[in-house]
């Protein structure tokens, strides 16, 4: 059985680290987000993300609206697009 050094301990601390933060500069910076009412809309995924793309793009954010798009089309389940919205529209 390998015995763990302090050393191998900070080495994963570092890659722990450098992990999260290239997850949170994938984040969008502050920004007004737009509004967008999915109550009542056709349910299909794809639908969805061409609805809230579009919010996106009308306010002025269409560098975050292809971002949105390509981060919704990684996701690995229908849950994890709706939770992508969140960061980037207000839904109603």
């Amino acid at each position: 059985m390998k015995k763990i050094k302090k050393s191998d301990t900070i080495r994963f601390e570092i890659i722990e680290k450098s992990t999260k933060d290239k997850e949170l500069e994938r984040l969008p910076k502050l920004f007004d987000k737009p509004e967008v009412e999915l109550i009542g809309e056709d349910g299909n995924v794809f639908n969805l993300i061409g609805i809230v793309a579009k919010a996106l793009k009308n306010a002025g954010y269409k560098e975050y609206a292809k971002e949105m798009q390509e981060r919704a089309m990684n996701c690995e389940s229908y849950d994890d697009v709706l939770n992508l919205f969140s960061e980037y529209v207000h839904i109603e």
